[in-house]
């Protein structure tokens, strides 16, 4: 090749090579863009597996929190003479994040159309409750599924009217409670008094034989697999309702109606099936206010009890939840018409962990407190122990005739906020209870 030819074919690939690597703008945005969209189809292609593989990894990898070996008669309702030869129900993740009975679903009314498709798919009747509303109240469980959807799906095709949901799980927004075994699990109390305030709770069972507790607990009824053991976290918010009911009630007596759905479960956890029960034996109570210090996900079953509670003329107030400012697990504080209560430390500062939403409607000491009739050198914190200091506290405003609006005092930024809600109550606020009603 002549000298000049290839100097000549030299110089222009160098001029090739300088212009690639300064290449207009556009076309580096061009092949950018052609990279972002390779990647997008590639992460959707792998997005399915991903969650499959998620899901495996919550089935076969998540340990087992409890063991609950007892399934109950479905026409006595009693415990079966021996649990060894029982299946494990464990405690899983469902694909919402939310924590479920594993191969569990309920049913609310079962029609025949959907058990004959719940026993063609292998399910199996475990519990079968007749409940004081009339209603019935159905455990399914099958040992071939562990995630409940694609079973409700199934079942939801047979009967497109009926109400399926999973077993959810629903946890004391307190600390944990201890269980120490007890043999009676219903008990009555009574004493001569001129007023009478009626409260229900629907918590851990509570130590009938505490001294504080003497002579208010009107009656105490177990719900739920297991056995019936008594609550640290039921004691302490029995506690919590006597010890303010003596500050704002002080010319009346309390009588408590206790539904103890924390049996057996030293994790302080209640389910939808026995949260539901609940509901409706604390309806036929009548009480004044219910107190609920549980937080959990939605659950269809529990949403119709909770409805039916409320338009017959009661009143519940719940716990917001301990799950911090993200948490999706604020039920029942959530559902409308129940009082949602936060909890603050004696300075009036907001619990740390305690759930933000627009379901929390105010705040009340609950972090940072000690408990008379507890251990006295241990502070307790948690939205359970905020919620029976309000719901009391709500009867006393009652009593003045005050709407909740203007029973708080504003704090965090003006107005309602979803940290405090309309804002906070405290001891100090009795007298402006008593001049308001005045004033009137």
């Amino acid at each position: 090749m002549p000298e000049t030819i290839r100097l000549l074919l030299y110089g222009l690939l160098l001029v090739s090579v300088f212009a690639g690597g300064n290449a207009p703008a556009w076309t580096q945005g061009r092949d950018q863009g052609a990279r972002i969209d390779r990647l997008d189809r590639l992460r959707d292609r792998a997005h399915p597996r991903l969650q499959d593989r998620a899901r495996e990894r919550i089935i076969t990898d998540r340990p087992v929190i409890r063991d609950d070996p007892a399934v109950v008669d479905r026409e006595t309702d009693a415990l079966p003479a021996s649990a060894s030869d029982q299946p494990v129900r464990a405690i899983i993740i469902n694909e919402e994040g939310h924590r479920v009975r594993r191969g569990e679903i309920l049913a609310l009314n079962l029609s025949d159309t959907a058990r004959a498709a719940a026993e063609a798919a292998g399910l199996t009747v475990t519990r079968e409750k007749a409940l004081s509303s009339g209603q019935i109240l159905t455990r399914l469980t099958g040992s071939q599924f562990d995630l409940p959807s694609g079973m409700i799906n199934l079942l939801r095709t047979a009967d497109p009217e009926g109400v399926f949901t999973p077993n959810h799980i629903y946890e004391a927004s307190g600390e944990p409670a201890v269980a120490v075994t007890t043999e009676s699990a219903v008990w009555k109390k009574s004493g001569p008094s001129a007023t009478v305030h009626s409260v229900g709770m629907i918590d851990g069972q509570p130590d009938p034989d505490h001294p504080a507790l003497s002579g208010i607990l009107a009656e105490t009824r177990h719900f739920g697999d297991g056995p019936a053991n008594l609550s640290e976290h039921g004691t302490a918010v029995a506690l919590r309702l006597r010890n303010t009911s003596s500050t704002y009630l002080t010319a009346a007596r309390l009588e408590v109606y206790v539904a103890n759905v924390l049996a057996g479960d030293e994790l302080a956890t209640a389910t939808a099936e026995s949260l539901a029960e609940a509901l409706t034996w604390q309806e036929g109570n009548r009480v004044e206010v219910l107190n609920i210090s549980l937080a959990g996900p939605p659950n269809d079953i529990v949403e119709i009890f909770i409805r039916q509670y409320l338009n017959r003329g009661g009143r519940i107030v719940a716990a917001v939840g301990n799950g911090g400012p993200l948490s999706t697990d604020v039920y029942p504080a959530a559902y409308e018409g129940v009082t949602g209560v936060t909890a603050v430390d004696p300075s009036g500062k907001v619990l740390p962990m305690a759930t933000r939403g627009e379901h929390v409607d105010l705040a009340a000491p609950g972090a940072g407190i000690t408990i008379s009739g507890m251990d006295v050198a241990r502070t307790w914190s948690g939205t359970s122990y905020a919620a029976p200091y309000a719901a009391i506290w709500l009867l006393a405003a009652d009593r003045y005739g005050l709407e909740l609006s203007e029973s708080c005092e504003d704090a965090g930024p003006p107005g309602w906020d979803s940290t405090y809600g309309c804002g906070l109550i405290n001891l100090d606020h009795l007298p402006v209870l008593q001049l308001a009603s005045k004033s009137k």
